[in-house]
């Protein structure tokens, strides 16, 4: 069984369903305290090996009035967690605020998140996505997940280090190309980044278009089973 770690503590949201949607795929799902982890990172990982997988979480993380992601970014430098997650060849995926994490670490090159170019402020809507082939084309697979941000614009100032796999269908924040996820390696590490939360969309049943109080039981039970458009792109990009 293949584990995984997922960042938790103050400041830090999104971690209950980031571990449900990797329990639910079959990881064997442990915590990672931030506290811990920027206080003394090689004792906070010393149970992370090769292969292991890290999620940074969605939504915010502490001090993000200073830029979302911006000061996680800095201390994970500065205690060299990044370096030794590296090290040991360390999977990563950051979702959201993770994925705001991870550019401000420079994983992906020149490129950064800014404020939505279209929309003022907070965005909160589901959308469809679609994956991105070799030959930089969508496929004909949607993908419906929320996004929830306010600086999920991705603009490229120089050289990448990334190949964009996840593009926007029906939303336009103004980010280049209309990627909504980066993919690249750091020697054996994967590293991968996403704008929208399949975390959030594990079930039918969280779509809230799906179902309501006037459906039947049956159907209810239906949607509940974890089959929901966000495990799919889970699937894909983790398994």
């Amino acid at each position: 069984m293949r584990r995984a770690f997922v960042l938790r503590g103050e400041g830090i949201e999104c971690e209950l369903e980031s571990w449900r949607a990797l329990d639910v795929l079959g990881f064997e799902v442990f915590g990672l305290d931030v506290q811990s982890l920027l206080k003394d990172a090689p004792r906070a990982c010393q149970l992370m090996r090769a292969g292991d997988l890290l999620w940074i979480p969605g939504g915010f993380s502490f001090s993000d009035h200073f830029g979302s992601g911006r000061l996680l970014a800095y201390w994970l430098r500065k205690t060299k967690a990044w370096d030794l997650w590296l090290e040991r060849s360390i999977d990563v995926i950051g979702v959201c605020n993770g994925f705001q994490v991870l550019c401000h670490l420079q994983a992906f090159g020149d490129c950064s998140l800014e404020p939505n170019l279209y929309q003022k402020g907070f965005v909160n809507r589901w959308v469809h996505c679609r994956l991105i082939e070799d030959h930089d084309t969508p496929n004909t697979l949607r993908w419906r997940m929320p996004v929830r941000h306010g600086e999920g614009r991705l603009v490229v100032r120089g050289p990448m280090k990334a190949r964009p796999f996840l593009s926007y269908d029906d939303f336009d924040n103004g980010s280049w190309n209309q990627v909504a996820g980066l993919r690249t390696e750091i020697g054996a590490s994967k590293i991968i980044g996403l704008m929208p939360h399949p975390e959030v969309a594990l079930r039918p049943i969280d779509d809230p278009n799906q179902a309501g109080p006037e459906f039947t039981e049956e159907f209810r039970a239906k949607v509940l089973t974890p089959t929901g458009d966000g495990l799919g792109l889970l699937k894909n990009i983790l398994c």
